[in-house]
């Protein structure tokens, strides 16, 4: 199915990955794709899940304006729960 590639499944379940398969992965998938697979798992309230791949995509370089991936990491960590983790991006964000 479309969710069952092996590189999104550890992505998703946050497995160690090598870099070169998930900016392979990335690739395929292109930027609008991936776009619409956070949303999903947002709408389905998944917000791990959708940080996961919201993160790595914000932080490929397999795209270029990464902002919008970069945005939707942080809402993810803001649903999340995660304050120690949200504090900590947008501290790296302040610093750039």
């Amino acid at each position: 199915g479309a969710w069952s590639n092996t590189v999104l499944q550890g992505l998703l379940s946050n497995q160690e990955l090598q870099t070169e398969q998930v900016e392979e992965f990335l690739l395929q998938e292109g930027p609008v794709l991936c776009q619409m697979r956070v949303k999903l798992l947002m709408k389905e309230k998944q917000m791990e899940k959708a940080a996961l791949l919201a993160k790595t995509c914000s932080e490929s370089s397999a795209f270029q304006g990464k902002g919008a991936f970069k945005q939707m990491y942080l809402v993810c960590l803001c649903a999340s729960l995660e304050q120690d983790q949200l504090m900590e991006e947008l501290s790296k964000e302040d610093c750039k």
